[in-house]
C-alpha cells in the first residue's frame, strides 16, 4: 500500500478496509469531530465507475438507514407504512440507474453524491404517491386556499378518500401544465420546499424565483375558481 497520502493510496484499499473506515467517518460525524470523506467517498467511486457489487452492498449497508429517514421525514410517506424498505430498494436502484460513469465524475464531493442520493429518495416517494392517489396525504381545501403547507397537520384535517380524489381532480383540471402540476404536488404532497424543488428539477426551474412565481400564479388561480367554489359546496 502506498503511504504518500492522497486518492492514490485509497484506491488500493480493499473494499471490507474502506467499509471500516467510512462507518469510522460517519461516526466522527455524527459526533461532530472532523472527517476524511475519502473513504465512503471510494466506495461509491468504485460501486458507479466499475459496477463492483461488493461495494454497492457496503454502501446499502452503511446508508440505507439514513435513506429510510429522508424517506420517513418526507409528508408524501405514511408513518408506519410497510412500502419504508420497498422504498430504500427503489431509491438505490434509481441512484444506481440514473447515475453512468459519465454523470458520477462531475461529483465532487461525497456531499454531492449523497444530495442526488436524497433527491432520488424524493423521487421514489412521489412516484409510488402517483400510483396511490387515493392513499396520498392532501391538504383540505381551506389550507390550499390560505397557500399555507402545515404538512405536520395533515393527518387531523385531511379530508376522506372520495371526496380528496375528487378535489385532487378538479384541481388538476385548474393546472395549465406538467410544470405546474409538479409544483403543486411537490409544495402540498411532498412537502417540498421551493428551493428543494428547483434543486431536484433544475432544468424546469433555473430560478427558485420561478418556483415561488408559479406557486403564487396557481394558489391566486385556485381562490378565484368559481367551479371548485361550486364543488365545494355540494
Amino acid at each position: 500500500m502506498h503511504s504518500h497520502g492522497g486518492n492514490e493510496s485509497i484506491t488500493h484499499l480493499s473494499n471490507d478496509l474502506l467499509a471500516k473506515r467510512c462507518a469510522e467517518e460517519r461516526e466522527r460525524f455524527f459526533r461532530r469531530q472532523p472527517t476524511d470523506n475519502r473513504f465512503c467517498f471510494e466506495l461509491f467511486r468504485r460501486a458507479i465507475l466499475y459496477r463492483n457489487e461488493h461495494a454497492w452492498q457496503i454502501l446499502y449497508e452503511q446508508y440505507s438507514s439514513l435513506v429510510s429517514g429522508w424517506i420517513r421525514q418526507s409528508s408524501g410517506f405514511q408513518a408506519g407504512q410497510s412500502d419504508l424498505e420497498e422504498l430504500v430498494n427503489l431509491t438505490f436502484t434509481k441512484f444506481w440507474q440514473s447515475v453512468p460513469a459519465s454523470k458520477f465524475r462531475s461529483f465532487v464531493s461525497l456531499e454531492a453524491v449523497l444530495q442526488y442520493l436524497r433527491l432520488c429518495a424524493g423521487s421514489v416517494v412521489m412516484d409510488m404517491a402517483r400510483r396511490r392517489k387515493h392513499e396520498s396525504r392532501l391538504m383540505p381545501y381551506e389550507t390550499i386556499m390560505g397557500g399555507m403547507a402545515d404538512h405536520r397537520n395533515v393527518e387531523q384535517d385531511v379530508l376522506d378518500d372520495l371526496t380528496r380524489q375528487r378535489f385532487w381532480q378538479e384541481i388538476q383540471t385548474l393546472l395549465a401544465n406538467e410544470t405546474e402540476m409538479k409544483v403543486i404536488f411537490c409544495y402540498f404532497i411532498l412537502g417540498m420546499k421551493p428551493r428543494q424543488i428547483q434543486a431536484a428539477y433544475p432544468d424546469t426551474f433555473p430560478s427558485v424565483e420561478l418556483v415561488y412565481q408559479i406557486k403564487r400564479n396557481v394558489l391566486n388561480r385556485l381562490r378565484r375558481s368559481k367551479s371548485l367554489e361550486r364543488w365545494l359546496k355540494e
